[in-house]
């Protein structure tokens, strides 16, 4: 075995990535083990390093589209195997405490790197770090007269991966990490283009990557913060930000990878936009949500809170296209997962009470079934509306709507035109898995691994 792999913490990765990171993939887990063989994990991932540090591929992941935030576009996510996730968290938990002693924590606020050693999450949690983003660009705004808002043009497609390893390999004493994340990154999108889209892994070393960004924009101002992507600028009149804007871009077309998107270029009077934040947090305080005025996080509790969950999915299915989506939809399969696995059973089977009489729910997860389930680019929305019966107390309910969920989930499962991946969640019932079979499992595609806890 590599030498080098006893450099990386392996053991840490695999723990972080089981209780934290795990949930931020696409994709929801077909099972949930019902106890952890912490040295047989860490033997297997540490020989999975071994294979592509010593020359082997990785092969290419599950992939699924998701809907994005703007109507009528499309993302790729990519959902690797057990293994493979833990090889990348190996990886980034090597690298995380390192890139953070660089981390501008005054101006970036997205995935920041948590501190507490107590605690097994990669990041501070993502909605609290939105609210404080917000609380930031209205303190800052004071003193000026107006903010600009701006967006990079698909940031993470158009990172050029050469510069992302070399930006990386300062923070790689030995290489082992740069080395292992090449192959990689090489094996789940073999084109070299951009970063692929996984989970909070690889978006706090985007996040991080970014800062080639930060320090264009801080040559023209220091008067900026930004979250995830989106820039905050604030300046004392709209024609000065427009002409600061111009030179930004240019320097940033002319010194690295990325362009801004003028399609998302805005301009505000700074008490205009600090009457937009009140409002929104009103409204949102109102419906006992917290979240920010941007991204994906406005509607998402900032812990997981059964009562609001059941409100937020009620506010999704009245609304899917808006809200079913790699923003809000994502992160409430991620709370959906949490409430299964971390809350105790009495407050989980309240949820499921909650969940099972809410008006809104029912009817709406059955005709969007009909309507998703035979189009392969609704495999993801199909997945979540399935996912999200399995918390469906059915046998409480009347005989009709019974009938109807069941007949809708023995449509999806036959022998129709619904994606494979989607057939099998409609037959999945989240049984509990032998634990030779986890072992079995760890290195299976995603699709695979359905097909054999089903059975088929």
């Amino acid at each position: 075995m590599d030498s080098a792999i006893s450099e990386l913490p392996v053991r840490k990765a695999i723990e972080v990535l089981l209780k934290d990171v795990g949930y931020s993939n696409p994709m929801p887990d077909w099972f949930v083990p019902l106890r952890i063989d912490y040295s047989a994990r860490e033997t297997a991932v540490q020989n999975t390093i071994d294979r592509y540090l010593n020359g082997s591929t990785p092969r290419r992941p599950f992939d699924v589209l998701l809907p994005r935030r703007k109507t009528g576009k499309l993302a790729k996510w990519l959902q690797l195997s057990l293994n493979d996730q833990m090889a990348l968290q190996a990886c980034v938990s090597g690298l995380a405490p390192r890139i953070d002693t660089a981390f501008d924590r005054k101006r970036v606020f997205s995935y920041r790197y948590n501190r507490d050693q107590n605690s097994l999450q990669l990041t501070e949690n993502q909605c609290d770090a939105a609210q404080s983003f917000n609380k930031e660009t209205a303190s800052r705004s004071g003193s000026r007269t107006h903010i600009m808002l701006m967006d990079l043009e698909q940031a993470f497609a158009t990172i050029d991966r050469s510069r992302f390893l070399d930006f990386l390999t300062p923070f790689s004493p030995t290489r082992v990490e740069i080395r292992l994340l090449k192959s990689l990154l090489d094996g789940f999108e073999p084109s070299g283009k951009g970063i692929p889209l996984v989970n909070n892994a690889l978006l706090f070393l985007g996040n991080a990557y970014l800062s080639v960004v930060d320090k264009v924009i801080a040559n023209h101002t220091k008067d900026f913060c930004r979250f995830a992507d989106d820039y905050c600028v604030f300046g004392d009149s709209q024609g000065d930000l427009e002409s600061l804007y111009k030179r930004i871009n240019k320097d940033l077309r002319q010194a690295t990878e990325f362009k801004l998107n003028d399609v998302k270029l805005h301009i505000f009077a700074a008490d205009d936009y600090c009457d937009r934040l009140s409002q929104t947090a009103l409204d949102l305080a109102k419906n006992g949500f917290t979240g920010a005025e941007m991204g994906p996080y406005q509607h998402l509790p900032a812990s997981v809170n059964p009562d609001i969950m059941v409100q937020t999915l009620s506010s999704t299915f009245k609304d899917p296209d808006i809200y079913l989506n790699d923003g809000v939809g994502r992160l409430q399969l991620t709370a959906m997962r949490k409430l299964r696995v971390t809350l105790p059973p009495s407050v989980h089977r309240e949820f499921i009470k909650d969940l099972t009489v809410s008006p809104q729910v029912l009817p709406a997860s059955i005709e969007l079934l009909k309507k998703y389930a035979s189009k392969k680019e609704e495999t993801w929305r199909s997945v979540w509306v399935l996912y999200m019966m399995k918390d469906i107390d059915i046998g409480a309910l009347p005989n009709k709507t019974r009938d109807d969920i069941q007949n809708a989930l023995h449509v999806v499962g036959g022998p129709g035109t619904a994606p494979e991946v989607v057939k099998l969640w409609a037959k999945w019932d989240l049984r509990a898995v032998p634990q030779n079979l986890v072992e079995d499992l760890a290195d299976a595609d995603y699709e695979e691994t359905g097909r054999r806890c089903c059975g088929d």
